[in-house]
């Protein structure tokens, strides 16, 4: 299911004939390091303003697609046993959230403080937050 909405494609569509399945087309494009080719466009449209004004951002969003795809190959590989189980699963996926939202929030930090919007990274009473200046 995974691969299915991060993909954009099911295993039903025509170009899926004479051995290739989805699950061989994303393990493929997993070993070529060409994930960002086979995601479903749609989904990138949403962030291509900030991806193209911020390399890092586009790195972060390569690293956590191509760890979700990794994830949907795990899960479906052919034999039952094979695969992931789901509670590593929902684990894998919320680390891949953490880490993208992270670097997000430390890119609009480092943008707000580069523009000088007064924003401070030490909040003495939750040293976790920001606060404003």
């Amino acid at each position: 299911m995974l691969l299915e909405v991060f993909i954009g494609r099911r295993p039903t569509d025509g170009i899926f004939k004479d051995g290739l399945t989805l699950h061989s087309f994303a393990k493929t494009a997993l070993l070529r390091n060409q994930v960002m080719q086979i995601v479903d466009p749609t989904l990138l449209v949403l962030y291509d303003d900030q991806v193209s004004l911020n390399g890092v951002l586009s790195a972060s969003l390569c690293e956590a697609l191509t760890g979700i795809v990794k994830l949907g190959v795990m899960c479906s590989a052919e034999s039952p046993k094979e695969r992931t189980k789901m509670e590593m699963v929902v684990k894998e996926l919320q680390l891949i959230k953490s880490k993208y939202l992270l670097t997000a929030s430390i890119i609009e930090i480092d943008s707000a403080i580069r523009q000088g919007a007064g924003v401070s990274l030490v909040d003495s009473t939750q040293p976790r937050s920001i606060r404003q200046v």
